[in-house]
This record gives C-alpha cells, sequence and structure tokens, in this order.
C-alpha cells in the first residue's frame, strides 16, 4: 500500500489505480481538507469506499457528500468493518 504525501497525489494514485477504498486521515489533512478530498475522489471514482479517520471520538457531524463513514483509531475494529461492509456491497452490486 502507498501513502499519498498530499491531496492532490491521493486523488491522482485513484485516478491511475485500481483502488477500492481510501482512508483519509483528516489529523493529517484537517477535517475541512478531508472532506474537499472526498468529494474530489467520488468525482473521480463515485463507486471507492471513502472513509474518513479521526483521533479520538468520532464527532457527531452529517456526513459530507464523498465521505461513506467516519472511524476512529481508538477502534480499527470498526474501520474493518466497514471496509467490509462497503466490499460486500460492491461484490452484490456486480453479482
Amino acid at each position: 500500500m502507498s501513502e499519498a504525501q498530499a491531496p492532490d497525489n491521493l486523488v491522482a494514485m485513484c485516478m491511475n489505480n485500481p483502488v477500492h477504498a481510501v482512508i483519509v486521515d483528516i489529523c493529517e489533512l484537517g477535517e475541512i481538507e478531508g472532506w474537499s478530498v472526498a468529494q474530489s475522489l467520488k468525482v473521480v471514482n463515485p463507486a471507492l469506499a471513502v472513509v474518513l479517520l479521526c483521533h479520538g471520538a468520532i464527532p457527531e457531524v452529517e456526513l459530507p457528500a464523498g465521505v461513506d463513514a467516519l472511524a476512529t483509531d481508538s477502534d480499527l475494529q470498526g474501520l474493518v468493518m466497514i471496509l467490509d461492509r462497503h466490499t460486500e456491497k460492491k461484490a452484490a452490486a456486480h453479482s
């Protein structure tokens, strides 16, 4: 797995590679920039699962456009469950 150094690199990686899910660390990008990146990713690939990773408690906010889920670094099992759910939905859609 590769780590994008900047939001533009992340979007470019998703345009040029078969990516099924992206976890955006909002601590690294900031909440607003993370939402913006999520929206850009959905433009590039609407089927892409975009999860924002929060540190600490998950904020009580409405998910912005482009964000499929919020997860916390203190519940990595929950993050895996989110990704599994997306994978199952995608597999069902292709059946």
